[in-house]
């Protein structure tokens, strides 16, 4: 997380070359910090996620996703109608993202009662498990990250980082769609890792072709 942070620290150096003036690569910079510190804190929250969803209380994780996203989609829509900007939008997400996490860790503590969260209790085998699968998980995410997001970059780049924020909110509603989706199919992941876990080859063939 400190490494993430630090990464988008010396981002900032660079968002004059993205911005067409002074007053947008100062905008960029401060948006570069807040993303930057959303997702660094976002990464111990996955791990309560994982939690919840190898325990398959989809009902639970739903319920969080559902109620996060129709609060920031309100959030959003009222900031722009009081003249908010994008850095108004990024700060909302930093702060849900703050609170989701809390939720997240205090949901996964009911869920799981025996939890516990010690720096003694890691292990390397199971480190190099979690990452032999991980890996493709992170390159999908990458590949959607691109997919998705890559174009307030190129709006950003064409019409200046104020445009984006009107986009922000098309792109909000249409991520629920997207969400809504995935978590229809998500629910095979946990089956995925398991199979995973027993080195079960051919038992992840039949999930995935049924």
């Amino acid at each position: 997380g400190v490494a993430v942070v630090l990464g988008a620290f010396g981002l900032t150096f660079f968002a004059s070359t993205f911005g067409d003036t002074p007053e947008d690569a100062s905008i960029l910079a401060v948006l570069m910090l807040i993303v930057g510190t959303e997702f660094a804190l976002s990464l111990p929250m996955r791990t309560m996620m994982g939690t919840i969803t190898a325990s398959l209380r989809y009902d639970v994780s739903t319920a969080i996703e559902l109620v996060f996203k129709l609060v920031s989609t309100a959030l959003i829509v009222g900031a722009i109608l009081l003249g908010g900007q994008l850095v108004s939008i990024a700060l909302i997400g930093l702060v849900l993202g703050v609170f989701r996490g809390i939720v997240w860790y205090i949901a996964a503590r009911r869920v799981t009662p025996e939890l516990r969260i010690s720096p003694s209790l890691a292990r390397r085998q199971a480190a190099q498990s979690l990452c032999s699968f991980s890996i493709f998980i992170f390159i999908a995410q990458v590949a959607t990250i691109l997919r998705f997001h890559v174009d307030s970059v190129v709006i950003g780049g064409f019409l200046g980082p104020q445009s984006i924020t009107h986009y922000a909110v098309a792109a909000t509603l249409t991520a629920l769609f997207i969400n809504a989706t995935t978590s229809i199919m998500g629910v095979l992941s946990p089956v995925f890792a398991q199979q995973h876990g027993r080195d079960d080859i051919e038992a992840m063939r039949r999930t995935l072709f049924f």
